[in-house]
């Protein structure tokens, strides 16, 4: 399934993750203290150890600081014109942002305040069941010629619903 949104990598040597935990994020990382993502599965595939498994994260939503000048060399120059590296993440959070992209490494970290925006691959999976779901103990005891004589009642509600709108009946 592909979500809307970025979808990144994240190797782990737990394997596949289903729920992101907070207790597990690197806490002081290049780009500061998050949970570290790759664009690239290959790169995400040298942080699982050996497992070999990859997880897809969807940051979808997220306000993400694509940095400008060469990824690292950018952060390092606006960690020091804020006084420490920090100050600069403390100032971006504080204007919405909720991680950073290092553009010449294809590396975003989450800012740990944020982690509970993205969702894994199981998660968004398990969203999209239930919004799906058929509530089978509604129907279950309904006779199937009370089941189609609603699903007419809906259709026919329905077709007078966009005559009302398009002003054209549907036949």
């Amino acid at each position: 399934m592909k979500a809307q949104g970025d979808t990144l990598y994240h190797g782990s040597p737990d394997g596949i993750i289903n729920k992101i935990d907070p207790t597990k994020l690197k806490p002081n990382g290049e780009l500061g203290s998050g949970f570290y993502l790759s664009e690239n599965p290959k790169m995400a595939g040298n942080y699982t150890k050996g497992t070999g498994e990859i997880n897809e994260i969807n940051i979808g939503g997220l306000k993400i600081l694509n940095t400008s000048k060469s990824g690292l060399d950018g952060f390092v120059d606006n960690a020091i014109k804020y006084g420490s590296k920090e100050k600069y993440i403390q100032a971006l959070k504080n204007e919405g942002y909720d991680g950073i992209r290092a553009m010449d490494k294809g590396e975003v970290v989450i800012f740990p305040e944020s982690v509970g925006k993205i969702k894994t691959k199981s998660q968004l999976t398990d969203l999209y069941n239930q919004a799906n779901k058929v509530d089978r103990a509604s129907v279950k005891d309904v006779p199937a010629d009370d089941v189609a004589k609603q699903n007419a009642e809906l259709q026919v509600a329905k077709n007078k619903e966009d005559t009302a709108v398009y002003g054209i009946p549907k036949e």
